[in-house]
């Protein structure tokens, strides 16, 4: 998962899932390992866990951003895992079909 960050805002969250996303698919090149990068819809703020920052926009738009970047192995991930499924929201699942599925 690439949430408790303590990223304070969405901008910087979105920064992090996208370094996450290249370190992450070079360092599993080659391996054969199935690669799920995880995309927080939790609701809970904690000290190292903001919401506002941290959600399925700003983790998809960053993901995303990572795995164009040319640095990146994108045929590595085999696809994202959306946690706590039962937090996420209808307007979520619509941001998810649009950013991820491109529908």
């Amino acid at each position: 998962m690439t949430y408790d960050s303590h990223a304070p805002t969405g901008w910087l969250f979105e920064q992090w899932v996208r370094f996450q996303a290249i370190a992450l698919t070079n360092s599993l090149a080659d391996t054969g390992a199935d690669l799920y990068i995880g995309i927080s819809t939790s609701e809970e703020h904690t000290t190292s866990h903001n919401p506002a920052a941290e959600n399925m926009q700003t983790g998809l738009e960053g993901l995303i951003a990572g795995l164009n970047d040319a640095d990146a192995r994108s045929g590595v991930v085999t696809g994202v895992a959306i946690y706590p499924y039962w937090e996420t929201s209808s307007d979520e699942w619509d941001l998810y079909t649009t950013l991820w599925l491109g529908r």
